[in-house]
């Protein structure tokens, strides 16, 4: 799978998990930025494209689906990044 249907994935999980917010993406490049905006907050969801890269579906599901549980619980960090540490699974906030 590549990067932009990975990309495709994360979009389509973020819009199934969290129906009732607005998720929008970006493509700057090598950064990969969804934002999803829900009751009145407003989360920030980064990939660095090599992460993408790296990663198979069943690492991006599972993250996904941590980010999901944090914005239907609206629990902070309302920005999160996902880089190097990322890749070993661990995600930077």
């Amino acid at each position: 799978m590549n990067v932009d249907l990975k990309a495709c994935l994360i979009l389509e999980m973020l819009c199934a998990g969290v129906p009732d917010a607005s998720v929008d993406y970006e493509d700057h490049g090598d950064v990969h930025r969804f934002l999803i905006c829900r009751q009145g907050l407003r989360y920030e969801l980064c990939f660095l494209g090599r992460l993408l890269e790296a990663c198979n579906a069943e690492e991006i599901t599972h993250a996904i689906r941590i980010v999901v549980d944090r914005i239907q619980r609206r629990a902070t960090p309302r920005r999160m990044k996902f880089g190097s540490m990322a890749g070993h699974g661990a995600a930077l906030a």
